[in-house]
């Protein structure tokens, strides 16, 4: 992790996005992303600002997955909630550019279609409900459309063998428990990564995880650790 770089979510520029040739696996079919410029090529590292509240606790899913040899196996996932608030100045600034991000990306996607898709989907913007971008948005019971009330993101939390990766700090830049720290109503600042672009059936999206959070208030008991990446918040 401490290869990678950091940007802030409103110092970056579309036209450094680098993307990999179509993969598929199975019934999924994936697009990788990189960051390139000046100072090299890596994976993309997006520092979110401070003051994002957890809604939920940390939830967990298993999904039942056919790989390409036609073996089925279940394979779990975290995911965590962000909520924006959307009378922060910062976190509306955030809001602009990452649906702006979004419509970028689904414009690759459908460059892309034929590669991605067996049976091509229609393609009807952002708030087609069979796309799953950064942003998650709350839409209206009735038309199912977006209705602008709730903005936030869910980040996949990765694992390995059950343990998870992405760390937590606390104000003080020091690790704390990740799993006891994801929790309802904790706040503070999130950096995730933009992994790649992903096609399933009729679905397709964007998938991102969580690799570090600074929490504003410390709930837990503390553990040392030197890896802390996180820049200034002051100057946005």
């Amino acid at each position: 992790m401490s290869n990678n770089r950091v940007l802030k979510y409103n110092k970056f520029s579309l036209n450094n996005f680098k993307f990999d040739e179509v993969v598929t696996n199975g019934k999924t079919s994936k697009i990788n992303i990189n960051y390139s410029d000046e100072l090299g090529t890596c994976p993309l590292m997006l520092q979110l600002p401070e003051e994002m509240r957890i809604p939920f606790d940390l939830a967990s899913y298993d999904k039942e997955i056919t790989d390409k040899n036609g073996q089925n196996y279940n394979l779990k996932s975290y995911y965590v909630n962000f909520n924006f608030n959307l009378d922060n100045e910062k976190h509306s600034k955030c809001i602009k550019i990452f649906k702006k991000l979004d419509k970028f990306l689904l414009d690759i996607i459908e460059k892309n279609s034929s590669k991605l898709f067996k049976k091509q989907p229609t393609f009807t913007g952002t708030d087609n409900n069979n796309f799953t971008g950064i942003l998650a948005q709350s839409r209206d019971k009735t038309t199912n459309l977006i209705d602008g009330n709730y903005v936030g993101l869910k980040l996949k939390v990765p694992h390995k063998k059950d343990k998870l990766i992405s760390k937590v700090y606390n104000v003080n830049k020091e690790l704390v428990d990740t799993k006891d720290s994801l929790i309802k109503g904790n706040i503070g600042g999130p950096i995730l990564k933009i992994n790649n672009l992903w096609a399933s059936g009729t679905k397709y999206g964007v998938s991102c995880d969580l690799q570090l959070f600074k929490m504003q208030e410390v709930k837990i008991e503390k553990n040392n650790n030197k890896e802390y990446l996180f820049l200034s918040d002051s100057d946005d």
